[in-house]
């Protein structure tokens, strides 16, 4: 027998279990015959074996019109017996289902998704030979339905495109013909399908997949070699609660100032620089409140910028870089205490910076988004094979066992962190970050007392 005569009769028993699914599973999750067609067969008298003979009467029906069908189309058929056979397991198929819960990193029940075959009857695919025929879950159809059709907590990566790459005053910036890379959350697709497949076709009543959290790829078009521009590491931080004008002021700053900024190999980057000139409400700032004289909060233009320069420097720890100028606030902000308390970069153009050198043989690309109420800042370029991790928090009633030893450890009034950078040929730096504030919320220590010390840098999307 040919393999196109294995792909015909193959499509016309799909065709035909599909026909069936029309005819009866509309009725009900099995194949019961309807009342007109139980009236048709005088012979059988209403009990549960005669249902059952009754099923199997209209199974062996279908059954005939799809011989008939396959003989018609490739000039022979397998047995009736064994139609009606492969009807069975495909009714059997249908009965299945499975609880699928979604998994990523930080959260093991993320989503749960309900499975079963009356669903997505087209997973079933027929296997089909002159002397046999059998319905399986298809382990292809299903990775098909997973990577084309949308569905409730998986999110497709962004890509940046750029097209162009401008310089203006001391600042380069790309241009992009779509908007910043964001990461997305899809399936592993050499885990999931064959799962699926395999907990339908068992009879398994829950399986967990995990997900995977992937950046969103950028892509260089504008004929200037910027290097592979991979993601090399991201802060993250939230405004929720900040006043209308801060959050204009927060966007502001991250979508028209850092997003799309150039760093060239060897180049210092400047925050401030990034800002394009005074911070006034005649370039487009708005009036939010700003620390001045270390206590003292007045409305002033600007007020939320340092909320992306906060991120900035959370990306740029994150990315295995040090920094040469930056300052925490005086006074604590609880607005910065997700993903990094403690971790915060004041700025103030003429007075405070926060800068750091590029130290690799490659541009750097920010890539800068908002997203609801939070900030997230992307920092690409060309891997050498150095690793970062930023280790904390640390209060002065912390444990100090993953604390270098050489160090002073916080006082009642400062959060510290550790970043320690291991490069690629084995090398390893540490720094302390210590941030001092006026005073400390009383329970902010106990709140992260319990904490295990780990990166600041936290998936959730």
């Amino acid at each position: 027998m040919t393999k196109r005569h294995n792909i015909l009769t193959g499509q016309l028993l799909c065709m035909a279990g599909i026909l069936f699914l029309t005819l009866a599973v509309a009725e009900a999750d099995l194949a019961v015959p309807s009342t007109k067609e139980r009236w048709s067969m005088p012979y059988f008298s209403f009990g549960v074996k005669n249902v059952a003979a009754a099923e199997d009467a209209f199974l062996v029906r279908v059954a005939h019109r799809l011989s008939a069908r396959i003989a018609r189309r490739v000039g022979t058929s397998p047995p009736i017996s064994v139609l009606v056979t492969a009807l069975q397991e495909q009714r059997t198929l249908l009965t299945r289902h499975t609880t699928v819960t979604l998994q990523i990193p930080g959260n093991q029940s993320y989503r749960t998704w309900d499975v079963h075959l009356q669903k997505y009857p087209t997973w079933m695919k027929a296997e089909i030979s002159p002397a046999s025929a059998h319905f399986r879950v298809d382990e292809e159809r299903i990775a098909q339905f997973l990577t084309t059709e949308p569905m409730d907590g998986i999110i497709q990566p962004q890509q940046a495109v750029i097209t162009a790459v401008t310089k203006e005053d001391d600042v380069e910036r790309v241009v992009t013909s779509t908007g910043a890379a964001r990461p997305g959350i899809i399936f592993d697709m050499s885990v999931a399908p064959r799962a699926i497949a395999a907990a339908l076709t068992e009879g398994t009543e829950t399986v967990a997949i995990p997900l995977v959290i992937t950046s969103g790829p950028v892509e260089n078009l504008s004929g200037v070699p910027l290097g592979d521009l991979v993601l090399l590491g991201s802060g993250k931080s939230d405004f929720k609660g900040s006043p209308s004008a801060r959050i204009y002021n927060v966007r502001k700053a991250i979508h028209e100032h850092v997003n799309n900024v150039l760093v060239p190999p060897g180049a210092e980057f400047s925050f401030n620089e990034t800002l394009g000139g005074p911070v006034s409400n005649g370039n487009g700032w708005k009036d939010a409140k700003v620390i001045f004289n270390t206590t003292e909060l007045r409305m002033a233009p600007g007020g939320g910028i340092c909320q992306a320069s906060t991120t900035v420097f959370r990306a740029i720890l994150q990315s295995g870089f040090g920094y040469e100028r930056r300052a925490n606030h005086s006074m604590y902000v609880s607005y910065y205490e997700k993903y990094g308390v403690g971790i915060d970069a004041t700025v103030f153009p003429g007075k405070q910076d926060l800068t750091f050198v590029n130290d690799t043989a490659n541009y750097l690309l920010f890539q800068a988004y908002t997203e609801g109420s939070e900030v997230t800042v992307q920092i690409y370029g060309t891997p050498d094979g150095r690793t970062s991790e930023v280790i904390g928090p640390f209060f002065s009633s912390s444990d100090f066992t993953d604390y270098p030893a050489e160090e002073r450890t916080p006082r009642g009034n400062e959060i510290a962190w550790v970043q320690r950078i291991t490069f690629a040929d084995g090398r390893e730096k540490k720094r302390v970050i210590t941030s001092r504030y006026t005073s400390l919320p009383r329970s902010l220590a106990k709140k992260y007392e319990t904490a295990v010390h780990a990166s600041a840098e936290q998936k959730a999307m």
